[in-house]
């Protein structure tokens, strides 16, 4: 067999870590507090050990904490440092005062020389003392941790104090005496392990008489009340008879623990000790009366305890027709338990424990238990729709009165009249505006006015709620509109100033007579604007791009007359009605630049239509004029600029096309152009015709 045991190494670390490390362990690791080892020992036939051996090194560990986690104790211990026993006192009062008992053993070890104090006054100082055993080494002994650790795991293996084989002899006197006094103290327990311990040792070395230590010892923990350790004593040949009677006693007194319990109204530890009974008797005394009293003790107080569940998992070892008499017996039992629940107000486990008894009692066929327990479920399932409507949760409310309608159903029982309670529940849901469950509600309703009252409620309700809704989502809306609106005039704030700032660099550069570049810098703005859909700053920039364009100085014509589509219609007919004059001025610079005079005919009929297209018939009618001007200005320049009749012919369809066009205005006044056609009937004169 394996075993795996964790030994603690107490003491002081600067001699307990040498020691180990010399006694052929494997490290495992290290931390603040523990340096941990490992070693592996074959203690006996098909019998090993895995040690981890964790050594303190640290002065501020919890001993309180970290001694009951350990199996076994090695104690390091410098008889030479008196001062190293105050502390061993300490640690040793924290073990004797432990539930189980861990087998310990004392090293007595000086890494620096020979130890001064006889190694039997150390032992005997030990053995006196303490249930401990004991080893002596100094500095030039042969490290025998091995055989410390076989020594240890023997007594972990038997739950024994352990044996250390060399002094053994020397121990038995002391262990009688100590005994005898113990016994004269009535400290039966110590008492008695100390006489186990005796009994061992005689069987160490063989002696005949210790079967007698043994019974001796067993009587000691007899005392004690621990039964089962009496019992383990004499089982392994020694008095087999006495050993059963010892486990009968453990059983009568797991009885008789559970008749107590019982008594105080500690049910479940009655039945715990009533369960743990009969699992004894049916296994270790074959006694089927004590079997069958502690079984129906267990059963009944397990109902009594209100855990019903584990009632029938003991019923289940019964025989069928056992089973079914002690289940129809139990019924009215079942149902006061399931009473007591209700007294005190434990609905949520008493529905799960009756669930689990319906199952039971209709597999097994039991139908008229079932019918009771039905009843006990229908009786608090109402209990707890009245605390789901008092605790405003109407969900939880409909999914218990769902749950009770099916009770109703399944066990074929005679329902009852809920409307009032459904009129509560409807109106939970009205006040959450869930208005579709209503129609679930109605039809569970018996009488007709209130089915009506719901109906009404109901219309009320949505209608509010509609007008509620519509309300808010109006508000809501308002709050958005508000909040995009303030974004948005943050948005143009910035982009307004921006522009203003652009402006103020493009005057700037008018300044510097760099009209073209002013122009592309607005330009290259506005069409950003445009692609991010802001009209409003575009059309501000193209305004000012257009008057860049027509500034007197260096117009350009062309590009105004592209770039004026780029304005909405009802902003172009505004600009060029408010700057038409601007536009003349520019146009007029145009017309003294001597370009070709189709090219600047074309411009000013483009003009002339732009207004008219625009229904500025009046301002057009200035164009109009101007290009008549110019026709006859250009008809006097060819005229003057040649000789004889070379340009006459030209300068009159001029002339020709001037009157065409003047005589589209309607004006009163006629065109005059004299000097002109003095000039050409002069040079007819001279030329003969």
């Amino acid at each position: 067999m394996r075993y795996m045991f964790r030994v603690l190494v107490l003491g002081d670390p600067l001699s307990s870590v040498p020691f180990i490390v010399n006694g052929d362990v494997e490290h495992v690791s290290q931390d603040y507090e523990l340096s941990r080892w490992s070693k592996t020992l074959n203690t006996g036939y098909e019998e090993r050990c895995d040690l981890e051996i964790d050594v303190v090194v640290s002065e501020s560990t919890d001993y309180d904490n970290l001694i009951p986690t350990s199996d076994g104790i090695l104690y390091f211990l410098n008889p030479n440092k008196l001062e190293e026993f105050e502390l061993f006192e300490m640690i040793s009062d924290i073990l004797l005062e432990l539930k189980r008992q861990i087998p310990i053993i004392v090293i007595f070890y000086d890494k620096d020389g020979f130890i001064k104090l006889p190694s039997n006054a150390l032992v005997e100082y030990i053995w006196e003392n303490y249930p401990f055993d004991a080893f002596v080494f100094n500095k030039y002994s042969k490290n025998k941790l091995y055989e410390i650790l076989e020594c240890l795991c023997e007594a972990m293996i038997n739950s024994t104090m352990p044996i250390n084989v060399q002094t053994a002899w020397l121990r038995v006197p002391f262990l009688i005496d100590k005994i005898n006094r113990l016994v004269m103290q009535e400290e039966w327990r110590y008492a008695a392990q100390l006489t186990e311990l005796l009994s061992q040792i005689r069987n160490l070395f063989g002696k005949t008489d210790y079967y007698i230590t043994a019974e001796q010892s067993a009587w000691l923990y007899f005392k004690t009340g621990d039964f089962l350790k009496a019992s383990s004593l004499l089982e392994k040949g020694i008095n087999k008879q006495d050993a059963k009677k010892f486990k009968e006693f453990y059983v009568r007194d797991l009885l008789h623990q559970g008749d107590r319990a019982y008594k105080v109204k500690r049910f479940r530890n009655a039945a715990e000790r009533y369960e743990k009974a009969a699992l004894w008797s049916s296994i270790e005394l074959e006694d089927n009366e004590i079997y069958d009293k502690a079984m129906n003790d267990a059963i009944t107080t397990w109902i009594s305890a209100c855990e019903f569940s584990n009632a029938f998992k003991l019923m289940e070892k019964l025989d069928h027709n056992e089973r079914l008499k002690k289940m129809d017996v139990l019924t009215p039992k079942i149902a006061g338990a399931a009473d007591y629940l209700i007294q005190n107000k434990n609905y949520a486990v008493l529905k799960a424990q009756l669930y689990y008894c319906i199952d039971k009692y209709q597999r097994a066929g039991l139908f008229e238990s079932v019918e009771i327990f039905a009843e006990k479920i229908v009786k608090v399932m109402k209990i707890i729709l009245q605390q789901d409507i008092e605790n405003k949760s109407p969900d939880s409310a409909l999914l218990t009165l769902d749950e009770l309608f099916n009770i109703w159903e399944t066990f074929e029982l005679e329902p009852e009249n809920l409307d009032s309670i459904i009129l509560k529940i409807v109106e939970l849901f009205l006040q959450k505006h869930e208005f579709s469950i209503i129609e679930n509600l109605l039809s569970r309703v018996n009488d007709i006015e209130v089915k009506k009252q719901i109906s009404e409620k109901r219309s009320d309700a949505e209608e509010k709620y509609a007008k509620t809704q519509q309300s808010l989502a109006q508000e809501d809306y308002n709050k958005a509109v508000a909040i995009l609106e303030k974004y948005i005039q943050k948005e143009r704030d910035q982009f307004s100033k921006e522009n203003q700032d652009l402006i103020d660099y493009v005057n700037d550069l008018l300044k510097d007579n760099q009209h073209w570049d002013a122009s592309l810098i607005l330009k290259q703005k506005a069409d950003w604007y445009k692609s991010l859909n802001l009209k409003i700053f575009h059309d501000e920039l193209v305004e000012e791009l257009l008057k860049v364009y027509l500034k007197p100085e260096k117009p350009y014509i062309i590009q105004f007359l592209q770039e004026i589509n780029n304005l909405p219609n009802n902003k172009r007919t505004k600009f060029i009605d408010e700057n038409h004059e601007l536009i003349f001025n520019a146009m007029e610079k145009r017309c003294q630049s001597h370009e070709p005079l189709e090219k600047l005919n074309n411009l000013l009929e483009k003009i002339i239509k732009l207004f008219r297209n625009h229904l500025l018939y009046e301002k057009s009618k200035i164009f109009t004029k101007q290009q008549v001007r110019f026709i006859i200005s250009c008809a006097s320049d060819k005229l003057f600029a040649s000789d004889g009749l070379d340009e006459v012919k030209n300068v009159l369809k001029l002339l020709k096309e001037a009157d065409m066009i003047y005589g589209e205005l309607s004006e009163k006044e006629p065109l005059v152009y004299d000097k002109i056609l003095e000039e050409i009937v002069n040079r007819y004169i001279s030329d003969g015709n």
